[in-house]
């Protein structure tokens, strides 16, 4: 697959998540000895090992005017994305790995419906990806356009452009639809036999200023093409480690 050789070569994503070697290219023997060093590298100066209990798999955070980021860190400002380990803006071309769809509720405020006496507020009460019928309702807006309780969820892992770690994409309550119509894009195109790290998404935020003091950034997503073949064999192997993969912040 992608004219990939039988040898394999141990590398950082080995090193930090466990499980099966990278595949070597057939043209990319300089690349292999320079990640092979990197490896050893890795290996000396964390001891021996990497602790992937103490890793943290950011996330993809949009810049709101309410956001803390903004208000310590003069560089950012709302509306653009970034991650949320080291606060750096994000590219705006990215590549799904893989998708979950969840469901959620946090305890809300004691004075809002469906507060849980003796649980703290917004601490985690249930998440599920096989929700009743019950739970689902409760994360659907109302006929009357009423707020859910809880909270539907589709999440990607992605890996944006100039990025060593993939970042979780989650898209939630207004950005839900957002979400609906990428996973739609990604499941017409494999039925086209492309999985979904073999496509490659524009990312942005638009302004929804409906009320000055309101206003707010959501995410849309455009197609833009296949990913590069480093790009696919990256994608790939995270596809494959994602199932060890360390905490998500």
């Amino acid at each position: 697959e992608n004219n990939m050789t039988k040898k394999a070569i141990p590398n950082e994503v080995e090193e930090v998540f466990g499980g099966d070697c990278v595949e070597e290219t057939e043209n990319n023997t300089a690349l292999a000895s320079s990640v092979q060093a990197t490896a050893i590298d890795v290996r000396e100066s964390f001891g021996g090992m990497v602790d992937k209990d103490v890793l943290i798999v950011p996330r993809a955070k949009v810049m709101q005017f309410t956001s803390p980021e903004v208000a310590q860190d003069g560089n950012l400002r709302p509306g653009m994305i970034i991650e949320s380990v080291g606060n750096r803006p994000l590219s705006d071309r990215f590549v799904p790995i893989k998708c979950e769809h969840t469901y959620m509720m946090f305890n809300p405020a004691s004075d809002q419906p469906g507060h849980v006496e003796g649980v703290e507020e917004s601490k985690l009460l249930w998440k599920t990806a096989d929700p009743t019928p019950e739970q689902r309702a409760m994360c659907r807006f109302g006929a009357d356009g009423s707020k859910p309780l809880g909270i539907e969820s589709i999440d990607f892992l992605c890996l944006f452009e100039g990025e060593s770690l993939p970042c979780w994409l989650s898209f939630q309550k207004t950005n839900l639809t957002a979400g609906k119509k990428l996973y739609t894009q990604l499941w017409a195109s494999s039925l086209r036999g492309v999985p979904m790290y073999g496509n490659k998404f524009s990312i942005k935020t638009r302004l929804v200023n409906t009320n000055p003091q309101r206003k707010y950034y959501e995410v849309m997503t455009q197609y833009v093409g296949t990913c590069t073949e480093e790009e696919y064999n990256i994608a790939k192997q995270f596809q494959k480690l994602s199932n060890s993969e360390p905490t998500v912040e």
